[in-house]
């Protein structure tokens, strides 16, 4: 992905990490302009949206993290800063180091962006957010995800082509899974 000279990858780290073990991977970041680049790259809390969209958690929100299941503290980053010359590549490292009580998925989500700079007037900030989703190797535990609501939304127009319905899921994730759903909605006349 390209934006503000620079891509990232993976855009997604998924890893499966036994409790009580310690595993590492990287983080792939390009100069892909012709100047040289400077990079912020950090760890961070991250949930989903009830419209199940990755949400990160600054720092100072002020949100309550106490009931995440949350690998933040379980992640080390080799560097906070890198510089990058044009048309190179820098490597950081990442390290899991996770506790053997650890049960289910967890995640976390890591930054990267060119550092803010005091500038007057309007700025635009492009920053890559990378999901960090650790599944613990092992026993499995319970899934839980159940429907919570199924709502229909009927839509008048005058025109039949103007027509529709809505179809409203709520999906409550109770367990300590990662799980994925799909499904298809018929709405016969």
């Amino acid at each position: 992905v390209y934006a503000q000279g620079f891509q990232v990858k993976p855009l997604v780290i998924e890893v499966p990490v036994p409790a009580g073990q310690v595993s590492e991977t990287a983080l792939d970041l390009s100069n892909i302009s012709t100047e040289p680049v400077t990079l912020v790259v950090r760890a961070i809390d991250l949930t989903q949206g009830r419209d199940g969209n990755w949400q990160l958690i600054e720092p100072d929100s002020g949100v309550d993290t106490s009931n995440l299941l949350s690998a933040l503290p379980w992640i080390a980053l080799q560097t906070n800063l890198v510089e990058l010359e044009p048309a190179t590549t820098a490597r950081v490292g990442i390290r899991f180091s996770v506790p053997s009580s650890a049960r289910g998925t967890y995640v976390a989500g890591i930054i990267a962006e060119q550092p803010q700079v005091n500038q007057v007037g309007l700025t635009v900030r492009v920053r890559f957010l990378i999901p960090v989703i650790i599944t613990i190797a092992g026993r499995p535990v319970r899934q839980q995800v159940e429907l919570s609501s199924v709502d229909l939304l009927k839509k008048d127009a005058e025109l039949a082509s103007d027509r529709s319905t809505l179809t409203m899921v709520g999906i409550a994730n109770r367990g300590r899974t990662y799980s994925r759903i799909g499904g298809e909605v018929r709405v016969d006349v």
